[in-house]
């Protein structure tokens, strides 16, 4: 069955499939954000983060998390550990330009990942895009951060564009690899 947790309390959509055995294990999924369209299909899900995550909720919306746990049916509480299916990438930039930084994005990156509903785990897929970063403050300095999907020989342009609307580019670093659920920080 479909289980949502709104306002704090988990609520089904009618049907509820539970072995009436309480002997027996049933496998339970579950990931965060959640969409209506990601019923269960054997071919596994496209999820795309957003191309503009300057926004705490579209940041937000592009984390997907994911966990996976075995139960049997028990009137006590279970435990679900979320974990993050995608890669997170922190730039710290020392900003010597005279003027305010407006934007940062890097380009040549993939941003969607096939997910596999049966044991969580996710491909990167899709056509290469380019993302807006969130700001953010790293030990008192401004910083930008962004999700991307995990990948290996990833080449990503930076681009900083500043208050005045000029824009700079550079390589963020030659070929390297951004792991599921690990962060990667570049200077």
């Amino acid at each position: 069955g479909l289980y949502t947790i709104k306002e704090g309390t988990l609520q089904s959509n009618g049907a509820r499939y539970w072995y009436e055995d309480k002997t027996i294990e049933s496998t339970l999924v579950a990931y965060y954000p959640y969409a209506s369209a990601w019923k269960y299909n054997a071919e596994g899900v496209t999820f795309t983060v957003r191309e503009d995550q300057t926004s705490h909720k579209a940041y937000s919306a592009s984390d997907l998390m994911v966990a996976t746990t075995t139960a049997k049916p028990t009137s006590e509480a279970g435990t679900l550990p979320f974990r993050h299916a995608l890669s997170k990438v922190i730039l710290k930039i020392n900003n010597q330009l005279g003027e305010a930084i407006r934007e940062v994005s890097i380009s040549n990156v993939l941003g969607s990942v096939k997910v596999d509903q049966k044991n969580l785990s996710v491909a990167a897929t899709g056509n290469m895009m380019a993302i807006k970063a969130a700001p953010v403050t790293i030990d008192d300095a401004e910083g930008w951060q962004l999700i991307v999907a995990p990948q290996q020989g990833a080449d990503p342009l930076l681009t900083v564009t500043t208050a005045s609307g000029k824009q700079y580019s550079c390589r963020l670093e030659e070929r390297t690899d951004l792991a599921a659920g690990k962060q990667h920080t570049a200077h």
